[in-house]
């Protein structure tokens, strides 16, 4: 059928699809993104007002209890932050 795909490029076409990401939206893509920054991406979403099911299907889970193992992460709006 052919090779496996390698763990070094499958997190390759992670940090492309990311980078796409931000581009599609107009915005720089931050330095330093890696694979695992996948979960972050994913919480930020829906930080943001997107649907938990428009999430999956875009992650590729068939249901939401992988998001919410692994990757809902508690993502606070950086004015929070802020004196």
């Amino acid at each position: 059928m052919g090779n496996a795909v390698s763990k070094q490029r499958l997190a390759h076409w992670v940090v492309d699809a990311i980078t796409l990401a931000y581009q599609c939206q107009g915005e720089p893509c931050p330095l330093g993104v890696r694979a695992h920054s996948w979960s972050v991406a994913s919480a930020w979403a829906l930080a943001h007002g997107a649907s938990l099911a428009h999430i999956c299907r875009a992650a590729g889970w068939a249901t939401p209890n992988t998001f919410a193992r692994f990757y809902n992460l508690h993502i606070e709006p950086v004015s929070s932050h802020v004196l």
